[in-house]
């Protein structure tokens, strides 16, 4: 990937340091550590909104896998929100001496969920009528000159209009979700959109990092309790993207998550012992078979569509 300078590089730097902070604090809270993860997750909801909202979560997982500590538990989390909060309080004070509103980082989001929301939808960065249509669905709301708005009430403007759209299209709002969910998981992360050969041996590279990702998550089932963070971590950047927009580029910060799973499958591969062990085991060895089965046919279905002419 560092053929491509995008903000998820630094994003998934610090959402990197937020996990291993979070790890730490399953084992040992301490001060120390409290303050890490504030501090890196404060940066990387700074670099990528998204983690604003996933903050949170992070927070309840880790009070939950501690909870027997108690009070001690709550204190040390009660640290890691104060530090995570006084990071982003002066970019939200400038937001709000430039808006006038509360906006804990960015304006955008309104913007995104119509750009993932919309009858010209997924590729609407380069869709013909795209901003011919969101004009008029402004001036039935009354606005004709999208530029005389604030930012802030342009973006609530963009919400509403795909949030109409949503619940006035149901079925088109499910389509553009399984097609964003495909983009998301499948789409290759190349360098350059014009290279063929570049872009499939990319994709042969993601096919071979999926299948031993699905072994590798069979193959560590029992420790799915402490892989808990990293589950909804996955979850819940997919569905986000899957509800507002979706570029094959924001797989990137989950990438390391995958690479773990690959790790894990390759010492039971390499391994006698871990791969004898994994062998005996038949509900693994059919769950594992399955999720292969599955990537494959994702992915044969994928070049059908390249063949065709329709991706």
């Amino acid at each position: 990937y560092s053929g491509l300078l995008v903000t998820e590089t630094m994003y998934t730097l610090f959402m990197l340091g937020a996990f291993v902070a979070a790890f730490r604090m399953t084992d040992k809270i301490g001060v120390g550590t409290g303050i890490l993860l504030g501090v890196a997750s404060a940066l990387a909801a700074l670099t990528r909104a998204v983690f604003l909202g996933f903050f949170p979560v992070l927070v309840f997982i880790i009070w939950w896998m501690r909870r027997q500590q108690g009070r001690k538990g709550v204190k040390h989390l009660a640290v890691a929100v104060v530090a995570w909060a006084l990071v982003l309080l002066p970019w939200t004070l400038r937001n709000y001496a430039v808006h006038g509103s509360f906006v804990p980082v960015s304006t955008g989001g309104g913007k995104v969920l119509l750009t993932g929301n919309n009858p010209f939808a997924p590729r609407t960065w380069h869709a013909k009528g795209f901003e011919e249509w969101v004009k008029e669905k402004a001036v039935e709301r009354g606005i004709k000159d999208l530029s005389a708005l604030p930012e802030t009430q342009l973006h609530s403007l963009y919400k509403g209009i795909a949030l109409n759209f949503i619940t006035s299209h149901p079925f088109d709002a499910m389509r553009l979700a399984l097609q964003k969910a495909h983009i998301f998981w499948v789409y290759p992360v190349a360098h350059s959109d014009s290279a063929i050969g570049e872009q499939a041996l990319v994709t042969v590279a993601d096919v071979v990092l999926y299948i031993g990702a699905a072994i590798g998550l069979v193959a560590c089932w029992e420790y799915r309790r402490r892989m808990l963070p990293i589950g909804l971590a996955v979850a819940f950047f997919f569905l986000t993207a899957v509800m507002f927009h979706a570029e094959a580029r924001f797989r990137l910060p989950i990438m390391p998550f995958i690479c773990i799973l690959f790790g894990y499958a390759a010492t039971v591969v390499f391994d006698k012992a871990r791969r004898i062990e994994f062998v005996k085991h038949r509900q693994k060895q059919i769950a594992a078979g399955l999720a292969i089965a599955g990537i494959l046919c994702v992915y044969a279905y994928t070049g059908m569509l390249f063949l065709t002419g329709k991706v």
